[in-house]
């Protein structure tokens, strides 16, 4: 009687587990603490007792997630040596070790244009022209104009409007110095003229100085990483550098609702998976992995709760992350026919092809494709991981 109601009660306390789960709101694991005392129970009934209520821990356990377990997914990330100490591949770092100098970028602003006969300007604003009429600003106004302006005039303005955290007062001065002289020399554009569109200027240096420093921080990327004296990266799975999948730290816009149900996945629902097309059916041949044993749909843009890879200009988090039966991990990024090629995803698959590389045999990566070398998603799979 003891053990009976001891099962019911808890198998109330299941069911409003599972309900939780299914909102994905579980974050703890209801506890079998406190079973009663089974002492003045003779012995062969208290044998059997205790037999049926570890069998229904043992029923209700496996019905749990691995996070709802508090189970341990840990990835290890990429790292390099430097300044003599290991650190992780991050924003920060790139930036702290691309020693750029914007005067190794010079202005080009041969697409800005001055109309005589209209009065308008032409300029290139991140592959788009723009045409500006004197009448959308007052700058464009002569009579607003100050009659003793000079060039100096000018690139001082500039160098005030262009200030950047990390470009210094004399580095800027030099650089608007540069833009204004080579402007100067081309046909119909005078300082008048100039002094007229500086607004105009100034708005397309900025947007010069952006794309520089994303130059400087794409070669300081690639230095740091691939080139010769890039031994220095390894892949660390150490406390320190490690990433951890948190139990209760999951983060989607929305879960998983479709009538598929997946067994491995670490934490109740995947979340931001639709229930149909290529990238579901990915993760369904990953939950149905034999080496896999458990995963997770990698939430993107969410850099304390994913994991990710610094590329050169944001970071990457693959699709689907899983812990192998062997202890390795593998990050599976899924791309559609139209998304196969381009810079974008190359760049993808060579930063993931150096995780995997550098990771000692801890770590495989796979551009996944609808079909690739003949081979369905899942086989794509099955080689990835029997690859060592």
């Amino acid at each position: 009687a003891i053990c009976s109601g001891f099962l019911q009660a808890h198998s109330s306390i299941r069911k409003d587990s599972r309900e939780r789960c299914g909102r994905g709101l579980v974050r703890t694991v209801p506890s079998l603490k406190g079973l009663p005392n089974f002492s003045h129970v003779p012995a062969p009934a208290r044998a059997e007792a205790q037999r049926k209520i570890a069998e229904h821990k043992a029923a209700f356990e496996k019905q749990l997630s691995p996070s709802q377990r508090s189970e341990v997914f840990a990835v290890p990330r990429l790292c390099v040596e430097y300044q003599g100490k290991l650190a992780l591949v991050d924003e920060e770092l790139v930036i702290e070790a691309v020693d750029w100098n914007l005067l190794d970028y010079p202005a080009d602003l041969t697409r800005f244009q001055y109309d005589d006969a209209s009065k308008t300007f032409e300029l290139d604003i991140e592959g788009s022209k723009v045409v500006i009429h004197p009448k959308d600003g007052e700058q464009l106004d002569l009579n607003l104009l100050p009659t003793q302006q000079t060039d100096v005039d000018l690139v001082v303005w500039l160098s005030k409007q262009l200030r950047q955290i990390d470009v210094t007062h004399q580095t800027m001065t030099a650089w608007a110095l540069q833009a204004i002289t080579m402007l100067l020399k081309r046909p119909g554009l005078s300082l008048p003229v100039l002094v007229r569109a500086k607004f105009i200027l100034a708005r397309k240096l900025a947007e010069l100085i952006e794309q520089a420093r994303k130059r400087a921080y794409k070669r300081g990327w690639n230095q740091l990483l691939f080139e010769p004296d890039s031994t220095k990266v390894q892949v660390n799975g150490e406390d320190e550098f490690a990433f951890r999948f948190k139990p209760d730290g999951y983060q989607p816009d929305s879960y998983y609702s479709g009538p598929w149900q997946f067994t491995k996945h670490y934490y109740p629902r995947p979340g931001d998976l639709k229930p149909d097309g290529d990238e579901f059916e990915c993760a369904v041949e990953v939950d149905r992995g034999k080496a896999v044993k458990t995963w997770v749909r990698n939430i993107p843009k969410r850099r304390d709760s994913s994991f990710w890879l610094q590329t050169s200009s944001d970071r990457f988090y693959p699709d689907f992350v899983a812990q192998l039966q062997d202890g390795r991990v593998l990050a599976v990024e899924y791309k559609g026919e139209h998304l196969v090629e381009g810079p974008d995803t190359n760049e993808k698959r060579k930063l993931g092809e150096l995780w995997a590389a550098r990771s000692g045999g801890k770590a495989v990566f796979l551009m996944a494709e609808k079909v690739k070398d003949g081979m369905s998603v899942a086989e794509q799979i099955t080689a990835a991981v029997a690859l060592r």
